[in-house]
């Protein structure tokens, strides 16, 4: 089997979104920034809050669904016309991003583990 991908990049400034998913709903989002493709907080990136709200919020939810995990995180990016693309879907997610999140996301994946 062949896996393909359209490349979304840039000369510079990379930048790409993680949204967290809990249930049917983005309860925190960041931007996250590198020096290159790799954005992740644990390999150097940097990251800010950003609401996961609007067209963010929807394709992760909707990202999420597709693959079935009811808590994620959805990696997303612009591509040259600002368009979102999903990168990829985290059924293990981790969220290293601090001071980025409004919400208690611990307290958020008790509440839904609980209700479920």
């Amino acid at each position: 089997m062949l896996y393909l991908q359209r490349y979304v990049g840039r000369a510079s400034a990379w930048r790409d979104y993680r949204v967290f998913v809990v249930g049917n709903a983005p309860v925190a989002a960041m931007r996250r920034h590198g020096v290159s493709w790799i954005t992740n907080v644990a390999r150097g990136g940097t990251c800010e809050r950003v609401a996961a709200t609007g067209r963010l919020g929807e394709l992760a939810v909707a990202a999420a669904q597709a693959v079935a995990p009811t808590i994620a995180a959805v990696d997303l990016i612009e591509d040259e016309s600002g368009s979102l693309a999903v990168l990829e879907v985290n059924s293990m997610p981790a969220w290293h991003g601090p001071g980025v999140a409004d919400t208690d996301i611990a307290e958020r994946i008790a509440h839904h583990v609980l209700a479920s």
